[in-house]
């Protein structure tokens, strides 16, 4: 019983980490986001970027919220049709635990290295050459993201993240020089 009552208190306490604010309903297409499971299920949405960029009126753009839903053939497929990685997450969109010190707006590739449930989601982001050496309005690095993220901290970095961004930031160039421990 204790398992049992263990389990769906963490099952709740994700489900608030990474929930839509309530007072922001999905839009139609939204919703086809948050229900794909497969590329196929974004047919639907064709490839009109208008369409694929609009933001809801709660500032959150459709591959905003599948990075955070965390489905990498949805993320994929919207960037190959040209979503937009330039407009920044407005967090009043989500019910999440950003620390008091999380500005209002967050680039997007410091929301999937804050909130990307595994590292390629990440990658993808990084293969579609957005810029991952920028800062927010409160001077945070994409450092500062990564560690709040205990999963892409603990597998995606440990692992081939150093060597990903390290090989990134050597081709793109980094705004602000990388750690002394990257080679």
């Amino acid at each position: 019983m204790k398992k049992i009552l263990l389990a769906t208190a963490l099952i709740l306490m994700s489900t608030h980490t990474y929930a839509v604010n309530p007072k922001c309903k999905y839009t139609q297409d939204q919703q086809v986001v948050r229900d794909a499971e497969y590329i196929s299920d974004m047919a639907v949405l064709g490839t009109d970027t208008n369409r694929l960029n609009a933001i809801n009126a709660c500032g959150g753009t459709l591959l905003q919220l599948a990075t955070l839903r965390g489905n990498l053939d949805v993320i994929q497929y919207l960037l190959m049709n040209g979503a937009d990685t330039d407009t920044p997450v407005s967090i009043k969109g989500y019910e999440a635990d950003f620390d008091e010190d999380t500005p209002d707006e967050i680039p997007l590739i410091m929301w999937a290295a804050r909130y990307a449930q595994h590292g390629e989601i990440f990658q993808a982001f990084l293969n579609h050459e957005i810029n991952a050496f920028v800062k927010d309005s409160e001077d945070h690095d994409i450092y500062w993201y990564f560690e709040k993220n205990p999963v892409l901290i603990n597998s995606y970095i440990k692992k081939s993240g150093d060597k990903e961004l390290v090989s990134y930031a050597k081709k793109f160039g980094s705004a602000k020089p990388l750690p002394d421990n990257f080679e």
